[in-house]
């Protein structure tokens, strides 16, 4: 099928060019003096702690680990009735209620977690099959080519979910593979993925954070009524604290977790047929180059390691000197979460987009 030769051609490409090849430390925006430039072209902001209140916060353990699969299309009183009684099941009793209840990739966990819910995989198949069915069926009577094709394939990629919005992106530097047309069209997905709907991320960020209703209004009192960015896990918003101070509000996707920890199970039951591919001739075993995408996804999940990376960054190119003319934005710890990351907002031009005389010296 066309998405099994997507996935193919992906795989060929994690070790030349993988969406996870940036290492984690790497910020998402350098400031320059007098101008700023975000070397990825997906838009992340990375934000002083906020004025905290204790009534206003609940404590941590009572935070959401991960929604529903598919939260943003439930009912909003089912969502709703999701998050209490989420939020209210201590952590202890949640261990095994994720695929990878360390916050790491690892398959055999994954494997109790689906063997325990039988109908998850079956039902992430299907889904796979019967959206990618008609661009399959095009490819079969037309082959490759046309631009409609590569709207319908970035539609498609963009509906299956992260995973595959991966390979898109891993796909769309890929011109000796793919058609001008497709290769255009990829590269949209590296910034204009669908967003999710802005209630069911305010939700989000309440329940990571541990905030009441009031609390969250309190801590954020301005927040754009729609994300600013959306990508393939997470959306931006501006918004800012009670003093004024503007900040960049990264929300992940809800239900992630398991719709890529069931792509990646997919994938690997899948080794004894794809293996045989020519195109894993050189990129070592097929498994390894799964297991590498498996731990990059599981890895950016996990916002906590953004903010680390990030302050980190900070601190090295203050150690070296290099603080007043690179740097990465302030994260606010107290206003992030494992699925949100609060930052200080930064105006900034993508690399793509600036003058063709700097982009050389900028990344010199």
């Amino acid at each position: 099928m066309a998405w099994a030769l997507l996935l193919l051609c992906a795989a060929m490409a994690v070790p030349l060019v993988s969406p996870f090849a940036s290492p984690p430390s790497t910020p998402s925006t350098v400031l320059f003096p007098a101008r700023a430039y975000s070397i990825h072209p997906s838009f992340t902001a990375l934000y002083p702690h906020p004025p905290s209140s204790s009534s206003s916060q609940t404590p941590r353990a009572h935070r959401v680990s991960q929604l529903p699969h598919r939260a943003a299309l439930l009912p909003r009183r089912r969502l709703d009735q999701s998050i209490r009684r989420r939020a209210t099941t201590p952590l202890a009793l949640r261990a095994h209620d994720t695929p990878y209840p360390a916050g790491v990739y690892n398959p055999s966990t994954a494997d109790s977690y689906f063997a325990s819910r039988p109908l998850v995989i079956p039902q992430r198949a299907l889904e796979i099959l019967t959206t990618s069915l008609p661009l399959a069926l095009d490819l079969w009577r037309s082959g490759v080519g046309g631009e409609s094709q590569a709207e319908a394939l970035k539609a498609t990629l963009s509906r299956l979910g992260p995973t595959f919005v991966k390979v898109g992106q891993a796909l769309s530097v890929r011109s000796d593979l793919l058609p001008p047309e497709h290769v255009a069209a990829l590269q949209e997905l590296q910034q204009a993925v669908e967003p999710f709907d802005s209630e069911v991320a305010m939700e989000v960020v309440r329940a990571d954070i541990g905030l009441t209703p009031q609390g969250l209004r309190s801590m954020f009192p301005s927040v754009s009524p729609e994300p600013v960015a959306s990508a393939s896990l997470g959306q931006v918003y501006k918004g800012s604290f009670a003093n004024g101070t503007q900040v960049a509000l990264k929300v992940q996707r809800p239900g992630l977790e398991e719709v890529i920890a069931a792509d990646l199970w997919i994938l690997r039951a899948l080794e004894p047929v794809l293996s045989r591919f020519p195109l894993f001739q050189g990129v070592g075993t097929y498994t390894a180059v799964v297991d590498a995408w498996g731990k990059g996804f599981v890895d950016e999940l996990d916002y906590r390691k953004e903010a680390s990376n990030s302050q980190r960054f900070l601190e090295s190119m203050v150690e070296r000197g290099l603080d007043g003319a690179i740097t990465s934005p302030e994260v606010y710890p107290g206003a992030s979460g494992r699925r949100v990351i609060a930052t200080r907002w930064v105006d900034g031009t993508p690399l793509d987009r600036a003058e063709g005389g700097e982009v050389g010296g900028l990344c010199a």
